[in-house]
């Protein structure tokens, strides 16, 4: 049975910020995390019942979450410039074998890959005018991993190559024009528009930019009611961070996220920008 945060007493709420903890110094010591027995078992809960509020706290099961932090442990290894083998060991990965098993869920690619900073993975490209004007939007074989305005090729295409350092930055390819339109489409106003993205970032990150693609368009929320709806209530400035981080204007709604007292806070495309697609969204 489903439940919602109305649901969950402030006890339980206490449990699984403290189970979470748990998790997190576990990933951090390099060990396996706890299992949902042994949480249960510390915070004197049922297993069943713990799994359910931490699920509907943080949208995420108690391994689920595990995982992510896990992956999460890894990819900062990595980009250190760690031996993979003592990465993954660093991440509380008991085997090697298994984590170039799962490397596409994990990373997107394996981590021999990952820690080299993805040499030889294309990146395409394509301009796009607008009625919020210049737009470049970058493409991979997944999907779209990045789409900015500005107001000069030059800029938005030097932005891009410096988010992919390590990978050949080429003008997309015909078939990925597809994309290129249904991102238009979407700037432009479209509701129905599918755009794939094929996004990158850290465990928190992808919790804020997953949170963001749940506001109905023309709603607004604070940053403190989008850090309450991932079950991080204190964690308010770097949910805003996090949103500022958004590599995917327009398909990640950060636009939807406002300040505390109702007024349209700095948006990394402008502000003026911010109010136009809010404004089209309510028509």
């Amino acid at each position: 049975m489903e439940i919602t945060e109305c649901d969950i007493t402030a006890t339980e709420s206490a449990a699984v910020i403290a189970a979470a903890e748990l998790i997190d110094a576990a990933v951090v010591a390099g060990e396996r995390e706890p299992t949902l027995a042994s949480l249960a078992r510390g915070l004197d809960m049922q297993p069943a019942r713990l799994r359910q509020v931490f699920t509907a706290r943080l949208g995420l099961t108690p391994k689920a979450y595990a995982d992510a932090r896990r992956a999460s442990r890894l990819r900062d290894e990595l980009a250190t410039g760690a031996a993979v083998s003592d990465a993954i060991h660093a991440a509380g990965y008991g085997s090697v074998s298994r984590v170039y098993e799962r490397h596409g869920v994990l990373l997107g690619m394996t981590p021999a890959r990952y820690r080299r900073g993805a040499p030889g993975e294309v990146v395409g490209y394509t301009f796009a005018d607008t009625s919020l004007g210049r737009l470049i939007v970058g493409t991979t074989d997944e999907g779209v991993c990045y789409i900015a305005f500005g107001s000069g090729d030059e800029g938005l295409l030097g932005e891009l190559a410096a988010r992919f350092a390590r990978a050949e930055i080429l003008p997309a390819r015909e078939e990925q024009a597809e994309l290129v339109e249904a991102v238009v489409a979407l700037v432009e106003g479209a509701t129905d528009a599918d755009v794939p993205l094929d996004v990158r970032g850290t465990a928190f990150q992808r919790l804020v930019w997953d949170a963001l693609t749940r506001i109905e368009p023309g709603e607004t929320i604070t940053y403190a009611e989008l850090a309450r709806r991932i079950g991080r209530p204190t964690a308010v400035r770097a949910v805003a961070q996090a949103c500022g981080a958004n590599p995917v204007a327009v398909a990640v709604p950060c636009h939807r996220v406002i300040g505390a007292d109702g007024t349209l806070t700095g948006y990394r495309w402008g502000v003026e920008r911010k109010r136009t697609l809010l404004e089209r969204e309510r028509r």
